[in-house]
């Protein structure tokens, strides 16, 4: 049951970068906004929560998750455009 609530966690965390990306939350007020709502749990944290916090595209989001396990799948949906 861990390993699935911080599975979900992480992806929580992406999908929470990815919308702020959409709505044009990128600038320094943005990615505080964003951190409020970032998992303190998950695979990803701490390792690669300073990464994401400067993420502003999806490229640097993809370039970000590099390692995780995660950076694959990524780069298979960043591919299918």
């Amino acid at each position: 049951m861990a390993d699935f609530l911080m599975f979900e966690s992480d992806l929580q965390s992406i999908q929470i970068i990815s919308n702020s990306l959409s709505y044009g939350m990128n600038a320094a007020k943005g990615e505080n906004e964003r951190k409020k709502y970032m998992s303190k749990i998950g695979y990803l944290y701490p390792d690669y929560s300073l990464r994401l916090d400067s993420v502003n595209d999806f490229n640097a989001l993809v370039m970000a998750l590099d390692g995780s396990g995660y950076d694959d799948m990524l780069r298979q949906v960043a591919n299918s455009d």
